[in-house]
């Protein structure tokens, strides 16, 4: 039995290493993303909606009109999340950006 992820570092490490085993190519339906990354898909709607996963870095618009999760995007945003969290902070994820500069202090 595997056990369940405890902290949201473990959460975010044990996302990660599911995308990574599966190799999947860019870019994935917000349907595959939830499944991989454990986000519902209404969360993923949301940090799109409100500016947390960037245009074109984390997502994009697909030709269809679909939104799109960039697997590569999501990660570096993830592995930000989780350097965050090992530091201590307590920042929202909102704050982080994929620069590696914590916007909360400016």
């Amino acid at each position: 039995m595997k056990a369940i992820p405890e902290t949201k570092l473990e959460l975010i490490e044990a996302a990660l290493k599911r995308i990574e085993e599966q190799q999947l190519p860019q870019p994935v339906t917000v349907k595959k993303a939830a499944e991989l990354t454990g986000y519902s898909e209404s969360a993923i709607r949301n940090k799109i909606n409100i500016g947390i996963w960037p245009e074109n870095i984390v997502w994009k618009w697909g030709n269809d009109g679909v939104q799109l999760i960039l697997m590569e995007g999501y990660n570096k945003w993830a592995r930000q999340l989780g350097r965050a969290s090992m530091r201590g902070r307590h920042s929202s994820a909102s704050s982080l950006c994929l620069t590696g500069t914590n916007t909360s202090s400016l």
